[in-house]
């Protein structure tokens, strides 16, 4: 209903993060590369973080950069 009267073409605020709205700073950027590096080398990570810091938001941008090559 409010997609329609603000022009929005998807619901603005959804109870799980979209990774193609992630803002790549380099912390993030970081955190990403460490984790993309654990996954290729079998090693175990930890993530870690305060409520709404985007640890979920991480964790799915990093499913959807290897998705293709591991199965997850």
């Amino acid at each position: 209903m409010y997609e329609q009267y603000w022009g929005l073409r998807e619901k603005p605020f959804r109870k799980t993060p979209d990774p193609r709205y992630l803002f790549l700073n380099e912390a993030y950027e970081e955190a990403l590369e460490r984790l993309e590096f654990a996954v290729e080398e079998m090693e175990l990570a930890l993530l870690t973080g305060e409520v709404g810091s985007g640890k979920t938001l991480l964790t799915r941008a990093l499913v959807d950069r290897i998705g293709e090559r591991y199965e997850v």
